[in-house]
């Protein structure tokens, strides 16, 4: 056994091994922060499809719809054919959204966007006969839910994306989406609510308005048991005679009872293309549109249109018409 002291392995110094380590470290290369890498979800690529497949054969309606029932249609095929011309583009828009981000990882806003647009749509039939005013937003349910959907998702994301250190770009996109779906949100319930001022007498609706008030003193069967709902938006006067929500809801209108505008006198000629009656000496103008009997004219400073959204005999309407007299007060 070697027991010289000269022969012995040499013993490095502390001091030698910080050197070496430094040294050491200085000449490797830099490492990469670890990355999360997001796996490719292809499920949500199958829903993008499921959504397609419900979109374009319902936006394929719109035109056969309207060629079917043309303006003889009812009140409820009308507001469908509406319904689906704007929940259809929509859903598409959605299908997109949902396919790619749920596809590349981001699963939490495909979640939520199509919770949103799905409960939109069911809290908008369930408020078309709703009679507070609030729930009154009609389509812009769709709009509400959708945004608030796309709400929800980016705050989610956000959070797992602060939470992981993940790429700035993200949550700056992350942050704009939030914003523009608060923003536009806000401007949907701003814009769905009625300008309509509900006033309790026609006494003061004639303080409010600068034109001649007329009333009917004879009303179709169907229609006199009701007592009006009475109205002032902007410069007109409204009446409604009916048991169904009034005003109704934006965009659609689900309404069956009998509907009186009165504005103040048109400058251009009112339009000719209905059926020519002569009401309390003018000359008036009868048609029906979608499901609607319709009768137009202007008596004195005032032209007066009514409506039915109910079906009704033709003459019953043109006898209320000639029944209109200038409001007086009682």
């Amino acid at each position: 056994m070697i027991t010289h002291p000269l022969l012995q392995p040499k013993q490095e110094s502390s001091r030698q091994k910080v050197m070496n380590l430094a040294v050491d470290l200085g000449t490797r290369e830099a490492r990469s922060a670890p990355k999360i890498e997001r796996s490719t979800n292809r499920n949500w690529v199958v829903t993008m499809v499921v959504y397609l497949l419900i979109a374009v054969p319902a936006f394929l309606l719109v035109p056969l719809i309207s060629y079917n029932f043309g303006d003889a249609s009812s009140n409820l095929v009308d507001n469908l054919n509406k319904l689906v011309v704007f929940g259809s583009p929509t859903l598409l828009v959605v299908a997109v959204l949902v396919g790619i981000t749920g596809y590349y990882g981001y699963g939490r806003f495909s979640w939520w966007l199509s919770f949103g647009f799905w409960v939109s749509i069911i809290v908008l039939l369930l408020n078309i006969g709703t009679r507070i005013s609030w729930l009154n937003f009609g389509i812009f349910w769709i709009i509400i839910g959708t945004l608030g959907g796309m709400f929800l998702g980016c705050g989610f994301e956000l959070l797992t994306a602060i939470r992981r250190s993940t790429e700035k770009l993200i949550i700056w996109v992350l942050v704009i989406g939030m914003a523009f779906s608060a923003a536009a949100g806000a401007f949907a319930v701003r814009n769905g609510t009625r300008p309509e001022k509900p006033v309790s007498t026609l006494t003061r609706a004639k303080e409010m308005l600068p034109f001649t008030i007329f009333t009917p003193t004879v009303l179709p069967s169907q229609y006199q048991t009701f007592t009006p709902v009475i109205a002032v938006s902007g410069n007109r006067l409204l009446m409604y005679y009916g048991d169904d929500p009034y005003p109704p809801p934006p965009v659609i209108d689900f309404l069956e009872g009998l509907e009186v505008i009165e504005t103040k006198g048109l400058d251009e000629p009112i339009d000719t293309s209905g059926v020519r009656i002569q009401v309390n000496g003018e000359n008036a103008y009868y048609h029906e549109d979608s499901g609607r009997s319709v009768i137009e004219w202007q008596q004195g400073d005032t032209y007066i249109i009514m409506t039915s959204h109910s079906p009704i005999n033709g003459k019953d309407l043109v006898d209320a018409a000639r029944s209109f007299t200038p409001y007086v007060e009682s």
